[in-house]
């Protein structure tokens, strides 16, 4: 919805000045395993569920990352996580992510973390295992391509926070 707002007041005199967003796709033609989930019988079931609670619960919201990741969610989290060590986000892939690059001509701040999807937000500066990357790309540089901006973009050990 921001993304919306954010294009909608572009052309006028009340634009944002500054925006964050996270983990937010803006162009879902790369959505990743969430594209099971996007169809028109869906959005019927969600916008009747919602007229009819007035919300979109999180039980509703955790079911769906649940079906997204049975492997990891239902059948064995720790197994999975142990064995195969994968650092994935299941909801918006980071190459998706990525694309506000090609939709803002402004600065834009990208991070790119692991652990996940919500712990790679909200895991706190104390987590011993946390790596990201950060990058800001001024107005008026050169558009990098996500497998260049990984693959120079320096690798930090700890979380993102401050």
């Amino acid at each position: 919805m921001l993304y919306i707002a954010a294009a909608h007041l572009a052309g006028r005199e009340e634009r944002f000045n500054s925006l964050t967003i996270f983990a937010a796709q803006s162009d879902f033609t790369e959505a990743g395993e969430i594209r099971a989930l996007l169809g028109e019988s869906m959005f019927a079931q969600l916008e009747a569920l919602m007229h009819k609670r007035g919300v979109l619960e999180a039980q509703q919201m955790g079911s769906a990352f649940a079906a997204l990741r049975s492997g990891d969610l239902i059948w064995g989290p720790l197994v999975d996580r142990y064995f195969l060590g994968t650092v994935t986000d299941h909801a918006a892939p980071w190459k998706s992510v990525y694309k506000i690059h090609r939709l803002n001509g402004g600065d834009v701040t990208f991070a790119l973390t692991t652990g996940g999807h919500n712990a790679g937000i909200v895991s706190g500066p104390v987590h011993p295992r946390r790596k990201h990357q950060v990058h800001t790309r001024r107005r008026g540089d050169h558009y990098m391509d996500p497998e260049t901006w990984q693959a120079t973009v320096p690798v930090e050990n700890g979380s993102w926070w401050p």
